[in-house]
């Protein structure tokens, strides 16, 4: 894995640069002007999106990469990134790309803290960060 190798890869524990990736990836935001500014105009886009609709997102669960299972520190988001920029690609609206983002990301959070919780035996999580102040994202 590149990350393990440190190949073209910055290590971070940061949600908010994957929410700053997205929202620059969708063309919802691609230049901050303040802190979060990004990662708020795609929560807010999701938003609309799923007032307009009335529906629930699609989920992507899974923590494996292929058959080989990747440890605790990573989170698989790559599938959830190709997904995205391949449904943008072939025009499906933005709005509802990030709404599937935060229902995406939302189930690779529950399935780590489920798997680690099945390792380590811990049954509290904390949830920190800038991230979790997004009302979408904890509903």
């Amino acid at each position: 894995m590149m990350a393990e190798r440190k190949i073209q890869a910055v290590p971070s524990t940061s949600a908010g640069r994957l929410f700053d990736a997205v929202s620059a990836m969708l063309g919802i935001c691609r230049e901050s002007t303040y802190e979060g500014e990004a990662s708020i105009e795609l929560e807010f886009a999701a938003e609309r999106y799923a007032q307009k609709a009335g529906c629930h997102g699609t989920g992507y669960c899974s923590q494996q990469n292929g058959s080989q299972e990747l440890p605790l520190r990573y989170m698989a988001t790559s599938r959830l990134f190709a997904s995205l920029m391949s449904r943008r690609l072939l025009g499906e609206d933005p709005e509802k790309l990030a709404y599937d983002f935060h229902e995406g990301l939302a189930d690779l959070i529950v399935e780590a803290c489920i798997r680690i919780s099945g390792e380590t035996g811990i049954r509290t999580a904390a949830l920190t960060g800038g991230c979790f102040q997004n009302r979408l994202l904890l509903s």
